[in-house]
């Protein structure tokens, strides 16, 4: 579904369709880490088009994700390897939507937890 989701937007073409319906896959699999990648994936195509509003919502979902904040869904096991990867994405991606709204105390902000997160690794 990544590679559909780039290849149309690479052809000019409404890509944010193809992300979403992989974050339901992923959901539907019961793959939380999948959902967060897809939805990673669907919110730089929104900073892209000129909706960051729109992508630190959908950040906002991985992040809720990662936390296990999925009632009846499965949660990252918390040894799991890509959790903080993941989190650092959404972390650094949510700064750069931040920044492109011009809020940029929330962008430092965001950077330095990304920052955190990488050097916990």
């Amino acid at each position: 579904m990544h590679e559909a989701g780039w290849c149309a937007y690479d052809s000019g073409v409404a890509s944010t369709g193809h992300f979403i319906r992989a974050v339901r896959l992923a959901d539907e699999a019961g793959d939380a880490c999948g959902v967060v990648n897809a939805a990673w994936h669907a919110g730089l195509v929104l900073i892209r088009a000129g909706q960051p509003n729109d992508a630190l919502k959908v950040f906002q979902l991985g992040h809720c994700r990662l936390a296990g904040f999925a009632p009846r869904k499965p949660s990252p096991a918390p040894d799991d390897p890509r959790t903080p990867t993941l989190t650092a994405r959404l972390n650094r991606t949510s700064a750069t939507a931040y920044a492109v709204m011009g809020r940029l105390r929330e962008a430092t902000r965001y950077l330095a937890k990304a920052n955190d997160e990488v050097g916990a690794c």
